[in-house]
């Protein structure tokens, strides 16, 4: 193992995401320096998942910080599928005028609406009553059709795979 890979997957990584053409506060980034953090900044929502799957496939330590978080688009969104590809990850959000400053995401996701139900619940099966009435198309027939009007027996042995 590599000095880089060790240190990977020893030190935490700790993601910056800010909104888009901004830079990130020196106050924020001389924190982070203290915690002895590899930190990565970015203003993309591509960028900012990306790095979180890659430390979450390397069972590295993960810190997202949502710097000016309103301001981040489709964050939501993005930290959704954070939550799917990257879970353990902890989320905080840095605002220079808050105080605390930097604080738990947790308490904000609480306002999501509750998430879709994986398995719907299935409609109503209709009842069928009697064999299938099939049709062969341009046929004027208005019996039900049976096998014996598609295929032969050979056929329908050779199809099954039954010898005699």
């Amino acid at each position: 193992m590599s000095d880089h890979d060790r240190e990977s997957t020893t030190k935490r990584t700790c993601v910056v995401w800010r909104p888009l053409g901004s830079e990130v506060s020196p106050t924020l980034i001389g924190a982070l320096a203290k915690r002895d953090l590899r930190v990565q900044t970015t203003d993309s929502r591509h960028e900012a998942l990306a790095i979180s799957c890659v430390a979450h496939r390397r069972h590295a330590p993960l810190v997202v910080v949502l710097d000016r978080s309103p301001d981040i688009a489709q964050r939501d969104r993005t930290l959704e599928a954070m939550e799917r590809f990257a879970p353990g990850a902890l989320i905080w959000v840095y605002d220079e005028s808050a105080n605390p400053p930097l604080r738990a995401f947790v308490e904000q996701r609480q306002t999501k609406p509750a998430p879709r139900s994986a398995n719907p619940p299935a409609a109503p099966t209709p009842k069928r009553v009697g064999p299938p009435k099939l049709k062969l198309s341009g046929s004027e027939r208005d019996e039900p059709v049976t096998s014996a009007d598609i295929l032969d027996q050979d056929e329908l042995d050779a199809l099954l795979g039954t010898d005699d």
